[in-house]
């Protein structure tokens, strides 16, 4: 789903633009990718998540699309760009490298945005939640947990509390430091 139109316009929800590069451009039903790119703080960021997704792995192929990426990287004026192969892809470190790829894995406990609509006030807040969501929270007050506004003062916590549940994860943090 992570290169369908229908993630890119859910992407682009958070000012995410998207540009998509086909495996063979003459026929682009033939495979390809979705560059996902954005300013951000550090300049333009892209980001390719599962793909390039092709109807075979070719090393012909594969160098042309990830050339084409490239080629677009520098018109877009990218300062990164993250290329996150899909799962079980024949596409190997060598190749990345080969493409001007560095290797620093990207962990695993990034997957996903959420957006909460928090206008309307309390109880319109908990009118959007559903049934069970009302219960589990009630149970959570019940149990002592509590939501606070945090501060820099609470980095400290906040980054043990994340290498807790990255060491539950099997991962490493990110970011690697408080």
């Amino acid at each position: 789903f992570q290169q369908s139109s229908g993630w890119a316009r859910v992407k682009g929800l958070d000012a995410w633009n998207v540009h998509r590069i086909f495996a063979h451009p003459q026929q682009p039903g033939e495979g390809g990718l979705q560059l996902l790119w954005k300013q951000s703080r550090l300049g333009r960021i892209g980001y390719v998540t599962k793909g390039p997704v092709l109807p075979s792995e070719e090393p012909e192929i594969v160098s042309g699309v990830l050339g084409r990426l490239n080629s677009v990287a520098v018109k877009l004026g990218l300062r990164a760009l993250i290329l996150q192969p899909p799962d079980y892809s024949a596409i190997d470190e060598a190749t990345l490298v080969s493409h001007g790829f560095s290797l620093a894995p990207v962990g695993s406990v990034i997957r996903s945005t959420a957006m909460i609509d928090l206008s309307g006030g309390r109880e319109a807040f908990l009118q959007r939640m559903n049934r069970q969501v009302r219960r589990e929270a009630r149970q959570a007050i019940e149990r002592g947990v509590s939501v606070r506004l945090g501060g820099r003062a609470d980095l400290r916590l906040f980054f043990d509390l994340m290498l807790g549940s990255c060491r539950r994860q099997g991962t490493k943090p990110n970011p690697s430091r408080p």
